[in-house]
């Protein structure tokens, strides 16, 4: 009886402060501070809607860099109103969608983290401010959540569907495959093993073709989709990332000046001539650096059971070698941390945490309350150079934490986790 009211009180004191800092984040988005560079990606979301729900297909979409599970995400806010609403409906739409989907990741922390792991996710919240109300992020994340635990539960055949979906909306959830399939190989008979990973596969493929399926027969052609998939490619390094930060402090000590930025392709970006080596070799560097974790989780799992640092790492390694960290890819990652083990040793998890913190602080900092000086004042002028020190600080950021978080997971210490 006792233990059931202390986890009353735990459900709303968390649920309180979840709902101030629901209520903060509705209030940002609204504030041109943050709005003016939010919303520009909410206005090509309502474009795709729009056009889908006058003309009864997505035929007529134009250009189209967003995959089919997105792209019927973006159709929500339309069946509030037929999809006739105008722009600034649809957008409150879309924040709210989102506000809820804020509010399915804290249930399903809740159901199963203790009470410090919901506070750190309600602090991330709070810190993030309101770029996740204008993205489609919380959807995947929540997919691939879901995933893991319908696996964690014996259901795996779900698991891979789930991801399938998630796959459809973004690519990042289709490195998680080879995790699940090392998993199936650590737990089953060997005559058992490659009919396990058949059906599993199949199961994910299922996920993936409904969404590619259904805009399909809503007028979205192979064509479009396939430009969806190779418009990424031909992004150029965004000024964001790790890459970017080395090659700006490269073309620093050995042209004496900073790079200049041009904006293609939907992205803030480096001119190639500043990058020393071709797009094809940024697009594809982070392939090494993930098979050796492949290989190196193969050695070092022992049985079946998921871990959810695992994904988080996977995310992690593929982003600090991939060509662009747009700020709310680092919500791929970070929206496994409530899900990671905490130490007996409870001052090593809140230094996780503040880490945490201050990567998501720093980013929206750059992004977006000083983005405009980051690119008309830094990468034209050579000028504020204090918001690149800042971005390079919450990069190396993200390395200290891929490091810490692989050093507890596969060399921990003789204490347990909890």
């Amino acid at each position: 009886m006792m233990l059931q009211i202390k986890k009353t009180k735990e459900w709303l004191i968390l649920g309180g402060l979840l709902l101030a800092v629901s209520l903060m984040l509705w209030w940002q988005a609204f504030l041109p501070v943050w709005r003016d560079h939010l919303q520009v990606d909410v206005v090509t979301f309502y474009n795709r809607s729009h056009s889908f729900w006058l003309n009864g297909s997505f035929a007529k979409i134009g250009l189209n860099e967003h995959q089919p599970g997105t792209l019927l995400f973006f159709l929500l806010p339309g069946f509030f109103n037929t999809g006739w609403q105008d722009f600034l409906t649809y957008e409150t739409i879309f924040i709210f969608i989102n506000i809820l989907l804020i509010w399915l990741h804290f249930w399903f922390y809740a159901s199963q983290r203790p009470f410090l792991t919901n506070l750190g996710f309600i602090m991330m919240m709070f810190f993030a401010g309101p770029i996740l109300l204008f993205r489609f992020e919380l959807i995947v994340s929540l997919l691939c959540l879901l995933s893991f635990f319908c696996w964690q539960k014996g259901r795996q055949k779900l698991a891979l569907f789930l991801l399938g979906l998630a796959t459809t909306a973004k690519i990042y959830p289709l490195l998680f495959v080879p995790y699940y399939l090392i998993l199936v190989l650590k737990e089953r008979k060997i005559n058992t093993k490659l009919k396990t990973m058949f059906n599993l596969v199949e199961f994910f493929i299922i996920g993936v073709f409904l969404p590619i399926l259904l805009t399909f027969f809503w007028g979205l052609s192979p064509k479009q989709m396939l430009t969806a998939l190779m418009f990424h490619a031909s992004k150029p390094v965004g000024i964001e990332g790790i890459l970017a930060m080395i090659i700006t402090f490269l073309n620093k000590f050995v042209r004496g000046t900073y790079p200049v930025y041009y904006g293609a392709w939907g992205v803030n970006g480096l001119p190639i001539s500043n990058c020393y080596f071709s797009l094809s070799f940024y697009n594809y560097l982070w392939i090494p650096p993930l098979l050796f974790f492949y290989y190196f989780l193969w050695k070092k799992t022992s049985n079946s059971k998921v871990d959810y640092t695992v994904p988080f790492l996977i995310t992690l390694l593929f982003l600090i070698f991939s060509k662009g960290i747009n700020p709310q890819y680092i919500f791929w990652f970070l929206l496994f941390f409530p899900m990671v083990k905490i130490d007996k040793v409870i001052e090593k998890y809140l230094v996780q945490l503040f880490l945490v913190l201050v990567v998501i602080l720093l980013t929206q900092y750059v992004y977006p309350l000083n983005y405009t000086q980051f690119l008309q004042n830094f990468y034209t002028r050579g000028q504020q150079v204090g918001i690149f020190y800042l971005n390079s600080l919450r990069n190396l950021l993200l390395i200290a934490l891929f490091i810490g978080l692989f050093k507890k997971t596969f060399y921990p210490k003789t204490h347990e986790n909890r």
